[in-house]
């Protein structure tokens, strides 16, 4: 049985293509404003209550230090 956490995917290459976010609260949305929308989170992120499908203003009132990543489709 494989298992892939799809969720974090996105949040993971941007931790790969940025070795200096690991360990780090992570979010990958499209945008930045507050209507955007947490499309994948790292584990440290979610540790904090961030969670995909959560408005990007109320990820950063649970977690102040996230740190926002575009999305990488090319990597």
């Amino acid at each position: 049985i494989l298992l892939v956490d799809m969720d974090a995917f996105f949040a993971a290459v941007a931790v790969r293509e940025n070795p200096r976010l690991k360990g780090k609260p992570v979010a990958v949305c499209w945008g930045g404003g507050n209507s955007a929308e947490v499309s994948s989170c790292t584990y440290e992120a979610r540790a904090l209550g961030v969670k995909k499908g959560m408005w990007l203003q109320q990820a950063r009132r649970l977690c102040p230090s996230l740190v926002l990543a575009p999305y990488n489709f090319d990597a």
